[in-house]
C-alpha cells in the first residue's frame, strides 16, 4: 500500500484532532509534575537547614548526691532527726531534723562520719549554708524504702536553665483554682507545677499564683515550659 504524505485522510485528521485536545493536558501534568517534584526537593533542603540550624536540646544531668565530709574547723550544732526525709523520700540515709526550733530537710548521713550534713548547696564548693549535725540522739529506725514511680522522683534539688534553685515543699503544697498543684517552690518565687522527664532532657512547669478571692483560691499565672539543667536525687 503506498502512503500519500500529503493527502489529508479521515485516520490522519482524527489523530491529528486527538493530538490537538491532548498536548496541552499532557503538557499541564508534566508541569505539575515538574513543579512538584521541584517543590519537593525546595522543602527537603529546607527542612535539613532548619534541623541543622536548631540547638540540640542539653540533656539533664542526674546527680546522686554524696556529701563530703566535712572541712576541717566548719562549726557543728546540736540536734535530732525524728523521721525519714519528706524532700528526699527515696533515700535511707535522709532524714528530716530540727535544730532548736528550725527543721531542716533533708539532712543527709555523711559516709563515714557520725554527723549529718543540712542546709546543703551542692553547686558550692565552699557551701556556706551547710550545716553539720551533731546528733544527740539516735537516729530513728527508716519507714521503709520507697521505690520511685517517675525518673524525677526524689529529686531534693532542681535547678532550671538560668541556674534557678528549686527545692520540694515538705509542707502543705501550693495549688491553683484549677486544679494545679505545685511540689517546688524557686529561688525566684516561681513554682513548679509539674515536671517532664519523657526524653534526657526534662523540663518544668514553671509559673506563679495570683491573688485569691474569698470563693477561689488562686489563679495559675505567667506559665511557661523552662529546661531542667541538673536534678540532684
Amino acid at each position: 500500500m503506498k502512503i500519500e504524505w500529503n493527502k489529508v485522510t479521515r485516520l490522519s485528521a482524527t489523530l491529528a484532532a486527538i493530538l490537538f485536545l491532548a498536548l496541552p493536558f499532557y503538557g499541564f501534568w508534566l508541569g505539575s509534575v515538574y513543579g512538584s517534584t521541584k517543590q519537593y526537593e525546595r522543602d527537603m533542603i529546607a527542612e535539613s537547614q532548619i534541623a541543622f540550624s536548631m540547638p540540640t536540646a542539653t540533656a539533664t544531668s542526674i546527680i546522686n548526691y554524696i556529701p563530703p565530709a566535712p572541712r576541717e574547723g566548719t562549726a557543728i550544732v546540736a540536734g535530732s532527726c525524728w523521721t525519714n526525709s519528706i524532700a528526699a523520700p527515696y533515700r535511707d540515709d535522709a532524714w528530716r531534723c530540727t535544730v532548736g526550733n528550725e527543721i531542716h530537710d533533708p539532712c543527709f548521713q555523711i559516709p563515714g562520719n557520725a554527723n549529718l550534713r543540712c542546709n546543703v548547696s551542692p553547686k558550692d564548693a565552699t557551701d556556706p549554708s551547710s550545716i553539720i549535725l551533731s546528733l544527740t540522739k539516735p537516729l530513728p529506725k527508716p519507714e521503709g524504702h520507697l521505690t520511685p514511680a517517675a525518673p524525677y522522683d526524689g529529686a531534693w534539688l532542681i535547678e532550671l536553665k538560668g541556674g534557678i534553685m528549686c527545692s520540694p515543699f515538705t509542707g502543705t503544697l501550693p495549688f491553683s483554682d484549677k486544679g494545679d498543684v505545685a511540689n517546688y517552690g524557686c529561688s525566684d518565687q516561681r513554682l513548679i507545677f509539674g515536671i517532664n522527664a519523657d526524653g534526657k532532657a526534662w523540663t518544668a512547669k514553671v509559673g506563679s499564683l495570683g491573688a485569691a478571692t474569698k470563693s477561689s483560691p488562686p489563679p495559675l499565672i505567667n506559665q511557661t515550659t523552662v529546661p531542667i539543667a541538673t536534678a540532684w536525687k
